[in-house]
């Protein structure tokens, strides 16, 4: 499971079609008059895929409906159906539970791994458990072993910037946006918190 906010949507807009991305890298994908659309976990590797066009832009998966033009509704339709986001926790938790295979549309390519599409799900229900409607807190604090802690915790952790480490990298002085709250994060943290 991972942050929500790290659920991205591209959007890049072509000119020919040797601009076009490997679809590979996207969970699922689609191309609309001249624009390419694709569902995929933030990662610079897609960044630099996008390198060589003129516009592009990625969105928040909860940022959805600022995708405005009429043309993508479709694919935001299938987007939305794909991970869950607009539908009640009970039904995102049915569908995790059934399993069942996730079929979209000709012209549209859809990861078929089960696991890609739960990773989505289950971000979904963590976010309508956990999240939904608070605020988002910026912490500086000062953790041991920050790859494992961040591993473990994120889910609960929106961005992270690194202030320093100590010589072996075994302390680390960190900042981090989180819907957590500062008694929450001294209970559910509270083994790496220096």
């Amino acid at each position: 499971m991972i942050n929500i906010n790290k659920i991205k949507i591209y959007v890049a807009e072509f000119t020919n079609e040797q601009q076009l991305v490997s679809i590979d890298m996207f969970d699922i994908s689609t191309i609309v008059s001249h624009y390419f659309i694709g569902l995929s976990i933030e990662s610079p590797n897609i960044v630099d895929e996008f390198s060589d066009f003129e516009r592009w832009e990625s969105y928040d998966l909860l940022d959805i409906d600022d995708i405005t033009d009429p043309d993508f509704e479709d694919i935001k339709d299938i987007i939305k159906d794909y991970t869950g986001v607009h539908m009640s926790l009970d039904e995102v938790v049915n569908i995790v539970l059934d399993g069942n295979d996730f079929v979209g549309p000709s012209g549209t390519h859809v990861n078929r791994d089960k696991y890609c599409r739960e990773i989505y799900l289950k971000s979904v229900i963590y976010y309508k458990n956990n999240q939904i409607g608070k605020k988002i807190n910026k912490y500086k604090l000062r953790v041991k072993h920050y790859d494992d802690f961040h591993h473990e915790f994120s889910e609960d952790i929106i961005s992270t910037d690194i202030l320093d480490n100590n010589e072996d990298f075994s302390e680390s002085t960190i900042i981090i946006e989180t819907y957590l709250t500062n008694d929450e994060i001294n209970n559910k943290f509270k083994e790496y918190i220096i």
